[in-house]
């Protein structure tokens, strides 16, 4: 978190501080979106990572996905490879999600290309006279 708000360039605070802004508006305004952006990748291999190594929570004796699945195939009559098939496609959804979600929130929604606006009835009439006229009608 600490690279990230240093990435961010001291001028950019001091421009904010040169604009009137008090030195905590200036860091929530101008220095935090910035170092947000440069902080996420890092971020989200954070994340990932600390859902791939719940599984070691389980010595403490908190039960999490991998000891419950554990659990499941030895009480049931159910094949390995279902539970634990299970079990990997929700790490895989899991950890899709945790890597997808700060890709969104970097780039943004998708929003369909801006279309111009219509022409009003004036511009229409004001381009419809910067047509050349032909040398044909004298």
């Amino acid at each position: 978190m600490e690279a990230g708000l240093r990435a961010v360039g001291a001028g950019q605070r001091n421009a904010a501080l040169a604009l009137g802004m008090s030195s905590p508006q200036a860091l929530l305004t101008v220095v935090l979106p910035q170092a947000w952006r440069i902080m996420l990748p890092s971020l989200a291999n954070q994340w990932v990572s600390t859902v791939k190594d719940t599984s070691l929570v389980y010595i403490v004796g908190v039960v999490e996905l991998s000891t419950a699945a554990s659990q499941v195939n030895s009480r049931t009559v159910a094949y390995p490879a279902e539970v634990f098939g299970a079990v990997a496609v929700l790490y895989f959804l899991l950890c899709t999600g945790i890597e997808a979600l700060p890709n969104w929130l970097r780039t943004g929604p998708r929003t369909p290309a801006a279309q111009p606006a219509p022409m009003s009835t004036w511009q229409r009439f004001l381009r419809w006279r910067e047509r050349p006229v032909s040398d044909a009608v004298t």
